[in-house]
């Protein structure tokens, strides 16, 4: 039967934020991702914040790379701020393992 999980949250806070346009490359693991489903997001902080923030995830991809210990398995991913004003984040990761 199918399991779902959920890893989260990794978050980015600088002083600024991620600026409008500005994107930043993000990996995670080595964790056993082999024929699980993935989904990620990031949301931006501060619920109350005013002004217009929203990013985007692309880019993702996952990377077997063989180590002394077997295989080591990473997702990577890109997170683009889309949004007019400068935020920072926070990502989520779940998916659905067989």
């Amino acid at each position: 039967m199918a399991q779902l999980f959920h890893f989260g949250p990794y978050t980015s806070v600088t002083f600024n934020g991620l600026l409008p346009g500005e994107s930043v490359r993000w990996s995670f693991g080595p964790f056993a991702w082999d024929g699980s489903a993935l989904m990620i997001s990031a949301h931006p902080l501060g619920h109350n914040a005013i002004g217009n923030r929203a990013f985007t995830v692309t880019d993702i991809h996952i990377e077997n790379t063989a180590t002394g210990a077997g295989e080591a398995q990473l997702v990577h991913c890109t997170v683009r701020n889309v949004g007019r004003d400068a935020s920072n984040y926070v990502i989520w990761i779940g998916g659905i393992k067989p």
